[in-house]
């Protein structure tokens, strides 16, 4: 299960407590980062029209604990009008990941399973 999490969170921090947690990264468009930020990561393996980069580890939500990894798969984006930060953005979420049983790990990239557990 894929949590938004804003920081003040005691269910969050007892599921840290209980099973530790990483820091894992995020690369998505910059497109999806206003609904990410607002709803939290969402799967979309098998939906060919919403999927952008494949599913090779089966099914779920990919992290990787490399930024250079997640910034790979961060399409860049135009960025607002008079935006500060420049015409075009790459934006990567940083993202505290509990180590749940439900997590799968392979290597240094993070997996979360969309199965319950």
């Amino acid at each position: 299960q894929v949590v938004l999490h804003h920081g003040d969170d005691p269910e969050f921090d007892a599921l840290e407590k209980d099973y530790g947690a990483v820091e894992a990264f995020h690369g998505s468009g910059l497109e999806n980062m206003h609904c990410i930020l607002r709803c939290g990561l969402k799967t979309f393996s098998g939906d060919k029209e919403r999927m952008r980069t494949g599913d090779i580890f089966g099914q779920g939500v990919y992290l990787s604990s490399e930024l250079s990894i997640a910034h790979s798969f961060a399409a860049r984006g135009m960025a607002w009008e008079k935006s500060s930060l420049g015409t075009y953005l790459t934006v990567v979420a940083r993202c505290r990941v509990v180590l749940h049983p439900s997590v799968k790990r392979a290597k240094e990239t993070l997996q979360l399973d969309t199965q319950d557990p």
